[in-house]
């Protein structure tokens, strides 16, 4: 038996589909491989070598994510620079206060406490950005509060999961390198996969949430008669079938997926 690392079903040693939820348990067959049916289709998973998603973000999707993510971001930011900004002034107004004479050793002074908060406010900026991008995209959530509104996520190449490491290193060619005159973003209008600089980089890519499934046959079972309407006002029952009717293997009882092939019964 094997246990699907997606549900916990228990399904059949030689089963390429979890037959609850259609995880990939094992490589798929190779054409000219016995009880190779042609399938299955090429699907959203980066156990599938040599997959290449397409369904990647446009333009305006990422562009009102980032100003979603810049709102959310800046407030924060903004709230805690303006509190140092107001703790700093009264500090040196105070101190000048002491004197109406100039005083070297209390302009030193002022000095020193305007760079010690100018540098506290960007060390704080630095970590609030980067735990805000760098941990939020290499979560399960593959993306921050903008792109999650606007659904669409960063992966790799193969649309999976990009690292803590991949996610700092796309982000500190997005603030060092991208900006420069907005060159580094307005590549991602000409490349072919919508990949701005800190993307070609990082190794990355922005797609939309919903992945782009090969469109079925007409032979499909769904294009035939007798097969339910999923047009209709009500609700179609799941039909019950002995073998699959996609290739044709044998199925547990109340399997929702063939464990040959994958697809929704």
């Amino acid at each position: 038996m094997m246990i699907c690392p997606q549900c916990g079903r228990d399904n059949p040693a030689d089963v390429y589909y979890c037959q609850a939820c259609a995880t990939p348990l094992m490589p798929a067959q190779q054409p000219g491989t016995p009880g190779y049916y042609g399938y299955p289709p090429q699907q959203p998973q980066a156990a599938y070598p040599g997959y290449e998603p397409t369904h990647y973000a446009s333009i305006g999707r990422r562009f009102l994510a980032a100003l979603i993510d810049g709102i959310i971001l800046g407030i924060p930011i903004g709230i805690i620079s303006s509190v140092l900004s107001a703790m700093m002034a009264v500090r040196v107004i105070h101190r000048s206060s002491r004197g109406t004479s100039f005083n070297p050793g209390l302009a030193a002074d002022a000095i020193g406490t305007f760079f010690a908060g100018f540098g506290i406010i960007m060390i704080i900026s630095f970590l609030l950005t980067w735990a805000y991008f760098a941990l939020m995209e290499s979560s399960g959530w593959q993306g921050t509060i903008g792109k999650k509104i606007m659904d669409i996520r960063v992966t790799d190449l193969a649309g999976g999961k990009i690292s803590v490491g991949r996610a700092t290193a796309r982000l500190a060619v997005k603030a060092f390198l991208s900006g420069w005159f907005l060159i580094g973003y307005i590549m991602a209008f000409f490349t072919r996969r919508k990949q701005a600089l800190h993307d070609l980089i990082a190794g990355t890519l922005v797609l939309s949430r919903q992945p782009d499934y090969p469109p079925y046959p007409a032979a499909y079972p769904q294009a035939q008669p007798g097969y339910p309407n999923y047009n209709q006002s009500q609700p179609p029952q799941q039909p019950s079938y002995n073998a699959c009717p996609h290739c044709g293997a044998a199925l547990q009882p109340n399997a929702r997926f063939c464990s040959n092939c994958g697809r929704s019964l």
